[in-house]
């Protein structure tokens, strides 16, 4: 089970966080841009639904979501 699905930019340390489903949030900073060009972006989709990620280079970002592993939900 899902709990929070977000993601960090590795060149700023923003957390992008989508809450609910088709909840599409996206981030990009002067230095993505810099390193991968003007439309360079991080995303994050599906809230605590599903997990959907769109980047621009997989080093762009780190994934810091919080899961529940047993499958029951928080106790």
């Amino acid at each position: 089970m899902i709990l929070e699905n977000k993601i960090q930019c590795t060149h700023c340390g923003v957390v992008v966080e989508s809450k609910h489903r088709h909840d599409w949030r996206a981030h990009t900073c002067p230095d993505m841009q810099a390193a991968y060009g003007k439309d360079a972006i991080i995303d994050a989709d599906g809230g605590t639904d599903y997990l959907r990620r769109g980047y621009t280079d997989h080093r762009s970002f780190k994934v810091i979501s919080v899961h529940d592993d047993d499958g029951v939900g928080p106790s």
